[in-house]
């Protein structure tokens, strides 16, 4: 036929080995997704356990949320327009034991990652916060006010009413490695490590400031308090609000054990 003889430019090569592509893809589903907005929408998949309650992320315009699953269709048609796919299914697992510590929940046994935490409380697609380099800080939890970085006052009440006000959200922390999250106009993702002398060596966090921030004042005050009641070089602990812990345990999937 005339078609089989043309030249086919580069672009239109790999724009046909593209759509041969998508035409492998078997949909063994339609699945209905319910995102936070309250808006519902249809999208095909081929994750053969999929089921209702999944959380789920997908393509299109909710690509940067998380949806959960309402409803699975086995038996379907597949629509002529073009539809959308579901990604992936989301990790929600925390498991472990944990007791109430003040107004956080703590453990030294936990499985609960800060991408399912960042997940299950915003509803977004997590995406880690990279960073480079060594740490090269040596702040005193105890004295950490008087350090040269901190030399702006404003910027010490400014944290310390964030730290007052509870939104130190989540801490996790391995071997001196830790992250946390603290409530802002965003939820924010902060890096640090610290030494056994109580010592940060690394301190950066993901918000817009590109010099110190109140975010990380307020991680400060709250590691210092940690620090009179825990070890903080523990092989592995997880503290995490009691309010916003006891919002996202019903999503949450694993063997919980509350302790008082």
């Amino acid at each position: 036929m005339w078609f089989e003889d043309r030249k086919i430019s580069n672009g239109n090569k790999e724009q046909n080995q593209n759509d041969n592509n998508k035409e492998k893809r078997i949909p063994t589903s339609l699945v209905d997704v319910l995102f936070v907005n309250g808006q519902t929408f249809c999208y095909l998949c081929d994750i053969d356990n999929i089921k209702v309650d999944d959380i789920v992320e997908v393509e299109g315009k909710m690509e940067k949320k998380l949806g959960k699953v309402v409803k699975v269709k086995k038996s379907f048609k597949v629509p002529k327009f073009d539809m959308k796919w579901v990604v992936k299914t989301v990790d929600r697992t925390i498991s472990g034991d944990f007791k109430l510590l003040g107004d956080m929940y703590l453990s030294y046994n936990a499985q609960f990652s800060p991408s399912v935490f960042s997940n299950l409380w915003t509803k977004r697609k997590y995406k880690e916060s990279e960073i480079y380099g060594e740490g090269e800080l040596s702040l005193n939890l105890d004295k950490f006010e008087k350090d040269e970085m901190f030399d702006d006052e404003l910027l010490l009440i400014k944290g310390k009413e964030i730290y007052k006000n509870d939104d130190v959200l989540y801490i996790a922390c391995e071997n001196g490695k830790g992250k946390a999250f603290v409530n802002g106009s965003s939820l924010y993702e902060i890096d640090f490590e610290i030494d056994g002398l109580d010592i940060i060596t690394r301190l950066e966090c993901d918000c817009p400031c590109m010099d110190n921030c109140k975010h990380e004042v307020a991680l400060l005050y709250k590691l210092r308090e940690l620090s009179k009641k825990i070890d903080l070089l523990n092989d592995k602990f997880v503290v995490c609000d009691k309010y916003v812990f006891s919002k996202i345990l019903p999503h949450a999937k694993g063997n919980i054990t509350i302790k008082v």
